[in-house]
C-alpha cells in the first residue's frame, strides 16, 4: 500500500512534540519527558506487593521500588489496617521548582511545563528515589490508618478525610478544592454507614457501587422538582422525576431527564447557594439559588431541553434506564446499570448520547473489572469478582457476552482460591501441542 517516513527528535530528556498547543519555531520547541521511560521495577515492585503480609510491608515495598507506573495503591489486611498510597513514578518536581521554572501557569491546568533552557528546571536528583529524577517516596502521600481509606480517581487529598494529606507538590495533585461529585458520593455513603456504628463486611462494600445510588439527585432533585412545578408543559416528565428511585439501576424510570438536563446545566455549578467550604469538603457546595429568577429560568430551559431531546430520538420519559443505557452483543440489547460519575454516580459507566440509536451506547468506559475480597473463618480469601465488558471480544465467543448479562443484573461471580476450590470449578483442560 505504500510507505511513509518521519523525522523523530529526541533530546535527553525526551522526544520532541509539535502540535496546534505546542507550535515548534524559530524561538520554541517542547520536549515530553516520560516518569515510566526505562522503568523495568514493576516486575520487583508488584513480586514484593505481593509477598506483603500486611500494610506496612505494602507501603514499604511500593516505597522500595517505585515501580507502580502512575496509580493509586488501596489495600487492607487482617488486623484492620488499612492503606491509601500515591506512591509511583512521579517526577520529581517540587512547589519552589514549579513556581521557579514553570512557563504558561493557568490556574487549574492539568499540564505543567517547565523551561528546558535552564539545566537547573530539569527534574530533581534525589539519592533516596527509585530512580534518577523520581520524587523520593517520603515526599509521596501515603495514609496507614485503622478506619478505612479509599480513592475515586480523584486527587489524593481526601482519601480519608478526617486524616487529609496535604502539603504535596502540585505535580501530584491538587489540595483544598473542591471534590467531584463521584469523590464526594464515595465519602457520603461510607460516612453514612459509619455514622450508624456499623463496620464494613462485603456485603456492604459490594452495596455502595451496586445501589448505583445518583448522589446530584438526591443533592439536587428536590430542588428541581420544587421549579418544575412552574411550568405546567413540564407536568408528565416533573412526574417521572419524582417518582424517579434517585438510582441508575437497569429498573429505574426517569434517570435519563435528570441526565440530560444535568448536562445541560453543566452539572448546576453555576447556581450553587451554599459555596465551598474548605471545613466541610464532603458536604460542600450545595443547594439552589432558587431565589434568584436566572436560576429558576435555568433550570426550566434545562429541562425543557432535556425533554424535547428525549422526545425527538423517541424514548419515553418514563423509560427504563436499562432499555436507554445498553450494548450490543450480537443483536442482544443487555440493559447496563450505573451512569455519569460527574453527576454524581459512584457506580460510574460512561457512555455519549446517541438519538439515533435510542440511547446511551455504545459504553466506552466505567466499571471494569471488579472485585471485593474478605477473609474466611479459615484466613482464606473470599473473593467475588465482575469484568463487565465480558471475557471475549470475539463475538463468536460463548464468553463474549457472558459477564456483561451478569453485571446488568448487578450480580458476582465466585473466585475460586484454594485448591479445591480451583478444582471444583474447572470446565475442561486443553493441551496445546507444538
Amino acid at each position: 500500500e505504500g510507505s511513509e517516513q518521519r523525522t523523530i527528535y529526541r533530546t535527553h530528556l525526551g522526544p520532541g512534540v509539535a502540535g496546534p498547543t505546542t507550535p515548534w519555531n524559530d524561538q520554541y520547541a517542547d520536549v515530553m519527558r516520560d516518569g515510566n521511560y526505562e522503568n523495568y521495577r514493576s516486575g520487583n515492585q508488584y513480586a514484593a506487593m505481593q509477598a506483603a503480609s500486611n500494610v506496612e510491608e505494602l507501603r514499604q515495598a511500593l516505597a522500595d521500588h517505585q515501580g507502580a507506573a502512575f496509580v493509586n495503591t488501596i489495600g487492607a489486611d487482617k488486623a484492620g489496617g488499612a492503606l491509601y498510597a500515591d506512591m509511583s513514578a512521579i517526577p520529581n518536581v517540587s512547589v519552589e521548582l514549579i513556581q521557579r521554572c514553570a512557563v504558561d501557569v493557568e490556574s487549574g491546568a492539568r499540564i505543567t511545563t517547565l523551561n528546558g533552557s535552564d539545566p537547573s528546571c530539569d527534574w530533581q536528583i534525589d539519592e533516596r528515589a527509585a530512580a534518577p529524577g523520581l520524587m523520593p517516596p517520603s515526599q509521596q502521600p501515603s495514609l496507614i490508618t485503622t478506619t478505612y481509606a479509599g480513592n475515586s480517581n480523584d486527587s489524593y487529598w481526601l482519601s480519608n478525610p478526617s486524616q487529609r494529606l496535604e502539603g504535596f507538590s502540585p505535580i501530584i495533585g491538587n489540595e483544598n478544592a473542591v471534590r467531584t461529585l463521584r469523590t464526594r458520593s464515595g465519602l457520603k455513603f461510607i460516612e453514612e454507614i459509619l455514622e450508624r456504628g456499623e463496620k464494613f463486611d462485603q456485603s456492604k462494600v459490594e452495596g455502595l457501587l451496586f445501589t448505583h445510588r445518583h448522589y446530584g439527585a438526591e443533592l439536587f432533585l428536590d430542588e428541581v422538582l420544587e421549579v418544575c412545578a412552574d411550568d405546567d408543559s413540564l407536568a408528565e416528565a416533573c412526574g417521572v422525576l419524582a417518582a424517579w428511585d434517585r438510582r441508575q439501576s437497569v429498573d429505574s424510570r426517569g434517570a435519563h431527564i435528570f441526565n440530560e438536563f444535568f448536562r445541560e446545566t453543566r452539572q448546576l455549578s453555576a447556581y450553587y447557594a451554599v459555596p465551598f467550604d474548605n471545613a466541610d469538603p464532603v458536604h460542600t457546595p450545595r443547594g439552589l439559588t432558587l431565589d434568584q429568577s436566572e436560576t429558576r429560568e435555568a433550570i426550566l430551559a434545562a429541562l425543557h431541553t432535556a425533554v424535547d431531546r428525549l422526545n425527538d430520538a423517541g424514548i419515553a420519559l418514563d423509560a427504563r434506564w436499562g432499555d436507554v443505557q445498553f450494548e450490543m452483543k450480537n443483536g442482544e440489547k443487555i440493559g447496563v446499570p450505573g451512569g455519569d460519575g460527574r453527576a454524581g454516580m459512584f457506580s460510574v459507566i460512561s457512555a455519549g448520547f446517541d438519538a439515533e440509536q435510542g440511547g446511551y451506547t455504545p459504553i466506552v468506559a466505567g466499571n471494569s473489572y471488579i472485585q471485593s475480597v474478605t477473609w474466611n473463618e479459615d484466613g482464606s480469601p473470599k473473593a467475588r469478582a465482575i469484568l463487565t465488558y465480558s471475557q471475549s471480544p470475539e463475538a463468536d465467543s460463548e464468553f463474549y457476552a457472558d459477564q456483561t448479562k451478569v453485571y446488568s443484573r448487578s450480580e458476582w461471580i465466585e473466585m475460586p482460591f484454594t485448591d479445591e476450590q480451583i478444582a471444583a470449578k474447572l470446565i475442561r483442560e486443553e493441551t496445546l501441542e507444538l
